[in-house]
């Protein structure tokens, strides 16, 4: 049952103001425009489509069918939504361009911009009945359980962030912080995900050591695969109640 209580609700209430109906439900329709384009987005990441496009210029559907090995009708009609969404240009000769602004936002990965890490699909149907589920229990939906995708995912949103900006740009705004690390000083990540930000530290600064905690097993798997064979750094499967005793 998704609803209850609310049906012959329309024959029982009171006089509707028209214009706010209309507002108010071309808003809802919006949203979901805004849900079937995120999964455009995705797909065109996933697929490569924004690569092809990101070279510059002009290209027209058969052009990019053949950069990326795709159907041609499907890459067309895909061109055509990321048009009327206002991502990409519609020429009149029936090209498509991306701007070098929105290459930027969607197929430059490692830039600060970049924003296809936070579009991953959707919910399988399994994955949205666990999240009704836990508004029934209240137990809540870990990160964990939503599988090796979504850490991946989240790590390519973070990734520029994690590795430039806060080595470059907040580290250094904390006085005496980078003396402490390069002389060498214990520290602590908990909920580190994928292991990008201390990986990148530990690169760094060699002389300090790091220790990584979060209860995705799938992120931290990732972590193990990004940190390889650094030996400053530590990663442990537990959540922040864990951790009741000093471990490092």
């Amino acid at each position: 049952v998704y609803g209850s209580g609310s049906r012959g609700y329309s024959q029982t209430m009171g006089s509707i103001d028209q214009d706010t109906l209309k507002k108010l439900s071309f808003r809802v329709w919006s949203f979901k425009m805004g849900e079937v384009v995120a999964l455009m987005i995705h797909l065109g990441d996933r697929l490569g489509l924004y690569e092809a496009l990101a070279g510059g210029g002009r290209n027209h559907a058969a052009e990019i069918a053949t950069t990326t090995n795709l159907d041609e009708r499907m890459v067309h009609e895909w061109l055509l939504g990321q048009a009327a969404a206002e991502l990409i240009e519609r020429h009149e000769d029936g090209s498509f361009e991306m701007s070098r602004e929105a290459a930027l936002v969607l197929a430059s990965e490692g830039e600060l911009p970049f924003a296809c890490g936070a579009f991953y699909g959707g919910e399988t149907p399994e994955g949205t009945d666990a999240i009704v589920d836990a508004f029934k229990s209240g137990a809540g939906f870990t990160y964990g359980d939503m599988g090796d995708r979504s850490a991946d995912q989240l790590d390519r949103m973070n990734a520029a962030w994690l590795e430039r900006y806060l080595p470059e740009t907040v580290l250094p705004s904390l006085s005496g912080l980078i003396e402490k690390l390069e002389d060498g000083a214990d520290v602590a990540d908990i909920g580190c995900g994928g292991a990008i930000a201390i990986s990148s530290l530990a690169r760094r600064f060699p002389n300090s050591r790091f220790v990584g905690f979060d209860p995705s097993e799938p992120a931290i798997r990732a972590g193990r695969r990004r940190v390889g064979d650094l030996q400053n750094v530590e990663l442990h499967i537990a959540s922040g109640e864990d951790l009741r005793e000093p471990q490092m």
